[in-house]
């Protein structure tokens, strides 16, 4: 990333060498059309390569950039160099030549084309830094920001595992982190595990930056539809199929007494399933409501949010994603099930 713009952000590039394609935005590689496995590391050492390609990056610009400077076990940029030129293959690995005694250059030629902005942290965030409290999980990307919020995706440093964290250290914020905590601990108790619904698994409620850990859904909606043509390759029956999944994902939540209040496209996942076949999921119950207040009283479960606002009244009737809102909420009417169904073309 290296050109900045007047709002903060760095432009994000999708570059192209040889065989390989590695996306900044999606932070992703792939080789001969398909993804590559690859921890943070040496693709973070690839992301300052293409940078900078054609151009010698020293090791210690290298250890400073993606270590921090804090580098505790020996070898460790050799290593992820190494595990790099393995993962692009015989040919391509071979483009990334070491300069004895002073570090690395990867050759041309490379192309690369803008595809998008990265998010600026107002929380001091960044990619490799670890969760506070979950040593094992290094931020990879920010997906969003807004309002004092940020949303982090993070990688289990062994296993690959990833997990997506919402930050804030903002205490309007952290009411919001909390009702949805409480009202995933609702959806939980009334209807079991659901592949359709995204699972809050622990929270840090006590120190700032704030968090929600939450299991990774797959990519929105709308970066799904938009990846590869998903959704134009599918038939109108597939279609109506992966809805349907959807809306029975809102009904079981209705069915239990949750209202979520802001659908919309960032706010559904589609993963693909280990037959294949697609699974829309529901996240994000941060804006949502209780329809009866004594739900919590009766499943033994501890509001997490101030006395003050009540799960049942959180936010005013019209909070939600302004363009997605039913026209009845945006005059001041109460939401219903009825208007907490899905707005969108």
């Amino acid at each position: 990333m290296d050109s900045k713009e007047g709002s903060g952000r760095a432009t994000q590039y999708r570059y192209r060498f040889g065989a390989a394609v590695f996306d900044e935005s999606r932070f992703e590689l792939k080789v001969n059309g398909a993804a590559v496995e690859l921890e943070l590391k040496p693709l973070q050492v690839l992301g300052q390569l293409l940078a900078h390609a054609g151009e010698v990056v020293s090791r210690e610009e290298l250890l400073d950039e993606i270590w921090a400077g804090r580098v505790t076990v020996e070898h460790v940029l050799t290593n992820a160099v190494a595990k790099l030129r393995k993962a692009l293959g015989e040919i391509d690995g071979e483009r990334i030549l070491t300069v004895p005694r002073i570090g690395y250059r990867l050759t041309e030629p490379v192309e690369k084309t803008a595809v998008g902005t990265a998010l600026g942290s107002s929380l001091d965030l960044k990619a490799g830094a670890t969760v506070a409290g979950r040593e094992h999980f290094a931020l990879e990307r920010q997906l969003s920001a807004s309002g004092g919020a940020e949303v982090w995706l993070a990688r289990h440093r062994k296993t690959g595992e990833q997990r997506v964290y919402k930050f804030t250290d903002d205490g309007e914020r952290l009411r919001t982190l909390k009702r949805e905590a409480t009202l995933y601990r609702v959806l939980r108790e009334g209807l079991g595990e659901r592949d359709d619904l995204i699972r809050v698994l622990d929270w840090n409620f006590e120190t700032a930056p704030f968090y929600l850990e939450c299991e990774y859904g797959g990519p929105d909606l709308l970066q799904w539809a938009l990846v590869d043509d998903a959704l134009a390759r599918l038939s109108a029956e597939e279609r109506i199929a992966l809805f349907l999944k959807f809306a029975e994902a809102v009904a079981a939540a209705h069915s239990v007494g949750v209202l979520h209040k802001d659908l919309k496209p960032s706010n559904v996942l589609i993963a693909r399933r280990s037959d294949g076949s697609l699974q829309p999921r529901v996240g994000d119950f941060g804006s949502g409501r209780l329809l009866d207040p004594h739900r919590l009283e009766e499943l033994g479960i501890t509001r997490l949010d101030p006395p003050a606002v009540p799960v049942s009244e959180s936010d005013a009737a019209g909070s939600g994603t302004l363009i997605y809102l039913a026209p009845e909420l945006m005059i001041g009417r109460p939401p219903t099930v009825q208007s907490t169904s899905l707005h969108w073309d």
